[in-house]
């Protein structure tokens, strides 16, 4: 299994798997799940031969804060630590570009 950025090309994997697993009518949309991929700050995707097995999104104000918004694991893939790689994936992305550094890591600029 191999935990990775989402392809656009797997964007319909993703988006099925969250269908399947009864995401209900926000993913239901193939044109606006695909935006809405694209505007995340963090998309990964968990792939077991060349199949999405597992789907991961994060937002963030790209400063303090970022939350994952999904996360799904295909109901025949539970219980092997598909969503706990995706989740630990996540907060290294997070890490690296700054979100939940502690405020004296940071510059902020006095107004």
């Amino acid at each position: 299994m191999q935990v990775r950025k989402i392809l656009p090309e797997e964007y319909e994997q993703a988006r099925l798997l969250l269908v399947a697993n009864d995401w209900g009518p926000r993913v239901q949309d193939p044109e606006l799940f695909a935006e809405l991929v694209a505007r995340s700050h963090v998309a990964l995707v968990a792939v077991e031969h060349n199949a999405v097995v597992g789907f991961l999104r994060a937002i963030s104000d790209g400063i303090f804060n970022g939350y994952i918004s999904m996360v799904v694991v295909a109901s025949e893939c539970r219980g092997r630590g598909i969503g706990t790689a995706l989740v630990q994936q996540a907060m290294g992305h997070m890490s690296a570009i700054g979100i939940n550094r502690p405020p004296q890591d940071r510059h902020i600029p006095a107004t």
